[in-house]
């Protein structure tokens, strides 16, 4: 009997926890597993090199990686989660291709955090997402714009925020 295992998201959580149990697949540690990871996006964005992106060091598109490339053994399902069923145990994915549902033994959500810009009047017009390779870029074409000594504000002063400030201010 195989055991289901779905990962809902391609974040961080979904990755690990999918690295780490395609390992034991692999290594012998653990048998009769299929393991299903559902991302909208194709691609794991590395959140990491913030202060690297906007400094130009490192290229935009270097923080991505394809889920297939880093996730071997892993079946990825383009898609949404739009429904879990807790009692059937199944899960509902809009893919391009319609609508699927994936049984599952066991389920991981981790489906990860978004910028709630809408909570901040013009935030999302006038505001970067520091969280994807798309919106680092975009700062940094922003910033490429700016006269020296121009006024930058950065709001959160949490690792992130921090690193950013850092970063542009080293510009």
């Amino acid at each position: 009997m195989v055991t289901e295992i779905v990962i809902a998201g391609g974040g961080y959580t979904g990755v690990w926890a999918a690295r780490t149990i395609a390992r034991a697949v692999r290594t012998g540690a653990v048998d009769g597993v299929r393991v299903r990871l559902v991302s909208a996006a194709p691609d794991h964005s590395f959140h990491g090199w913030t202060a690297e992106v906007i400094t130009g060091h490192v290229r935009p598109e270097r923080a991505r990686v394809p889920l297939t490339r880093l996730l071997p053994g892993v079946e990825i399902v383009r898609g949404s989660v739009t429904a879990v069923d807790a009692d059937g145990h199944l899960v509902r994915v809009d893919t391009a291709d319609g609508e699927r549902i994936l049984p599952y033994d066991q389920l991981v959500v981790g489906v990860g955090s978004r910028d709630a810009t809408e909570r901040v009047p013009g935030l999302a017009e006038h505001g970067w997402s520091l969280k994807d390779p798309d919106g680092l870029a975009a700062l940094r074409r922003h910033l490429d714009t700016l006269e020296p000594g121009a006024t930058v504000v950065v709001a959160g002063a949490g690792f992130t925020g921090v690193e950013a400030a850092t970063a542009i201010a080293q510009r």
